[in-house]
């Protein structure tokens, strides 16, 4: 819901990624930044060969009502 509170991203794996997407900032997701509607979230990960990877999920906001 967009009046929840910006909250913390968590599960990508493996450990040590990155995420990123409209409203996120230093992992953390906040609704009111990124507005209503679906918001691709992408969680990159390098390994020590510096093989990258990601995936994707969608967040959708919503007004309460």
């Amino acid at each position: 819901q967009i009046d929840w509170p910006a909250f913390e991203l968590t599960g990508g794996e493996p450990a040590g990624g990155t995420y990123s997407g409209t409203g996120v900032s230093d992992g953390w997701f906040d609704p009111a930044v990124a507005g209503l509607g679906d918001h691709v979230i992408t969680y990159t990960y390098s390994d020590a060969s510096l093989c990258e990877n990601f995936d994707e999920q969608v967040l959708t906001v919503v007004l309460e009502i």
